[in-house]
């Protein structure tokens, strides 16, 4: 068996739904709050940091996501299913 003592962190690095919050041009009143808070929430993805660092999806927003928690390598990314939202960031890796 392996290292007991090894942990395993998991890091949230978005946890929005496909489009993002604010959505661009949005009247409601939580797009406005967040806009005038200056806050986003963005596409998800998950860290697994260990041994390795494992990546599950990564959508539009990877980079931003990656550099914004400090990450900087991945060992393997898991791609979760086929909807743009969890792979199109691919090329940005």
């Amino acid at each position: 068996m392996g290292n007991r003592n090894q942990q395993t962190a998991l890091v949230f690095l978005g946890t929005g739904a496909a489009w993002g919050l604010p959505e661009l041009n949005c009247p409601c009143a939580i797009c406005r709050d967040m806009r005038a808070k200056g806050e986003r929430r963005r596409r998800t993805a998950l860290l697994l940091q260990g041994q390795a660092n494992l990546l599950v999806d990564c959508g539009p927003d990877i980079l931003a996501q990656l550099e914004e928690s400090g990450v900087s390598h991945l060992d393997a990314v898991l791609i979760t299913h086929e909807h743009g939202d969890h792979y199109i960031g691919l090329d940005e890796l």
